[in-house]
């Protein structure tokens, strides 16, 4: 037995579709990444912006509060000296 092999010259229809179908399939699979990947960076843009509007507002309030407990030790300072002349 001879191990001769052959090549034919010929392309079958059956193997032209099977190509245009796996190309085909391919190219509609890349594109559903692209579309996921410009859906994920328009989360991603939405969620920096929320997070820097937190951080605005959270600034916001640590200065409030630093206000509020500059004005409550001023009272509590002439409170304890009012105590203290008292006696």
């Amino acid at each position: 037995m001879r191990n001769d092999w052959h090549i034919d010259k010929t392309v079958s229809i059956g193997h032209m579709i099977s190509t245009m179908v796996v190309l085909v399939t391919g190219v509609m699979y890349i594109d559903s990444i692209d579309t996921k990947v410009e859906k994920q960076g328009v989360k991603i843009e939405a969620i920096q912006q929320q997070v820097h509007q937190q951080r605005s507002d959270t600034k916001d309030m640590f200065l409030h509060i630093r206000e509020d407990m500059k004005r409550i030790n001023g009272k509590l300072d002439r409170l304890i000296e009012n105590r203290l002349i008292e006696k």
